[in-house]
């Protein structure tokens, strides 16, 4: 049961560091911090120092940092260490620092991770790393450790070649030449069109190689490179959702449990590497402009700076209404989704 220790980790380390960046830049600018929390709901344990109650709360789900004056509508115009008192860009910056705080977590896992050194999937050759159960692969026979030598007559060498070929051609019959144990077998397979990505698949997946040890300096860089990558290919990804190009697929609760339970069955490398891609995640999407995320109350702020006084607290009150709506509904589905995949086996 390692698996519910990793997600009760991933979880904790996620919205740990999105609130200690809230709390690290409102202390800097001297903001009066009232109260960390982790979770919501009924205390479970805590401790208080001088101005701040620290806390664990018994909801595992999100925290918060409560600061002198950050609710709407509540003024203290007279304590220069209230939130409310403060530049409108400073208030942007505090509520900022939570999301920036998840890129930040990423590059200093995958530091780690490129330091010591981690399995990753090798495209550089057309090998088979992993046959999918219940698909055209398997039922047509191949195997891992096939390496495809051609397809259609075509010589294939890396797994993009393989991807081209297969992803266009879904109900076609494609005829594989593979090398297995120095020998060379034709096997004829059917990509099935999967709606969800909008394009054939076999089943297939290319094998794993372990990346050298990176010193310090040098894993920093690809660090910071790797979480570029995975940001821009995040925003991507939700700009073809959103424009139709592919069908939407989120994950929940249970859709997060399951991930992590696969991960650590591969080992605890790929546990920290998609707690890296999940942070990235956590971070785009607090930065989305709907009332009630970071995102929103950025929004406002800006709106602030433009017009020289803030948005009155009836109106924020009102959109963070709608917000939490938007917020529910992508719950919900999310949930669903889950809930068919669960129902739903094999691969999605």
């Amino acid at each position: 049961m390692s698996w519910i220790f990793n997600l009760i980790a991933a979880i904790g380390a996620l919205v740990f560091f999105h609130e200690l960046g809230h709390f690290v830049i409102a202390k800097l600018l001297h903001v009066k911090v009232e109260k960390f929390a982790l979770g919501f709901g009924p205390e479970w344990f805590g401790f208080s120092t001088a101005e701040t109650r620290y806390s664990v709360n018994l909801i595992p789900l999100g925290g918060y940092v409560r600061m002198l004056g950050d609710e709407p509508g509540e003024t203290h115009p007279d304590l220069p260490r209230s939130y409310q008192t403060q530049k409108w860009y400073q208030r942007a910056l505090i509520v900022a620092a939570g999301p920036l705080t998840n890129f930040i977590l990423a590059v200093i896992l995958l530091t780690t991770l490129f330091m010591v050194g981690i399995s990753v999937l090798d495209t550089s050759t057309s090998a088979i790393g992993k046959v999918i159960e219940n698909t055209p692969a398997q039922q047509a026979g191949l195997q891992s450790g096939d390496i495809i030598a051609s397809i259609n007559g075509q010589p294939v060498k890396n797994w993009d070649e393989v991807t081209k070929i297969i992803q266009p051609n879904s109900g076609n019959t494609l005829s594989l030449v593979v090398r297995r144990n120095n020998k060379e077998i034709s096997i004829q397979a059917k990509p099935e069109y999967k709606a969800k990505v909008k394009h054939g698949i076999l089943g297939i997946s290319p094998g794993r190689k372990i990346v050298e040890k990176e010193y310090p300096w040098p894993a920093f860089k690809k660090a910071v490179k790797e979480t570029a990558f995975l940001t821009v290919f995040t925003v991507k990804a939700i700009w073809w959702i959103i424009s139709g190009r592919i069908a939407p697929d989120v994950a929940g609760p249970i859709g997060m449990a399951q991930l992590v339970q696969e991960a650590t069955k591969v080992g605890f490398a790929n546990v920290v590497y998609l707690v890296v891609v999940l942070s990235i995640n956590l971070g785009i999407f607090n930065l989305f402009p709907i009332p009630i995320l970071d995102g929103g109350h950025i929004m406002f702020l800006i709106i602030e700076g433009f017009r020289g006084k803030p948005v009155s607290a009836f109106k924020i009150a009102i959109a963070q209404k709608a917000g939490l709506a938007i917020l529910v509904t992508i719950f919900l589905f999310a949930t669903y989704k889950d809930i068919i995949r669960l129902l739903r086996p094999g691969p999605k």
